[in-house]
């Protein structure tokens, strides 16, 4: 398990470096095409707001793709009541099924 958790987090940083190359890649266009200041600010303003609204579907998508599901948020006071939580809102979707 743990061998497959360090795959993801390397996948994830992976990812991460992508799109800091393309968005300095996209800032070096702005410039090169001869955007002034505020516009290369705006590019790239829209830029990280677009990868800010779409990184939490990418990330749904890849943990989904590898058999992963969502069952939602659990929240508690310590894990064990958390665990208890979650094990709660799993026997209700079987129910449910």
């Amino acid at each position: 398990a743990g061998r497959q958790v360090g795959r993801v987090y390397l996948r994830v940083w992976a990812g991460g470096w992508c799109l800091d190359k393309l968005g300095g890649l996209l800032a070096g266009v702005a410039a090169f095409i001869g955007l002034d200041e505020l516009g290369q600010t705006l590019v790239t303003l829209a830029f990280m707001a677009w990868v800010g609204m779409e990184a939490n579907d990418w990330h749904r998508g890849y943990f989904a793709k590898r058999g992963w599901r969502e069952a939602g948020p659990v929240a508690a006071a310590n894990s064990n009541g958390a665990l208890r939580r979650f094990g709660d809102l799993m026997a209700l979707d079987l129910e449910t099924a």
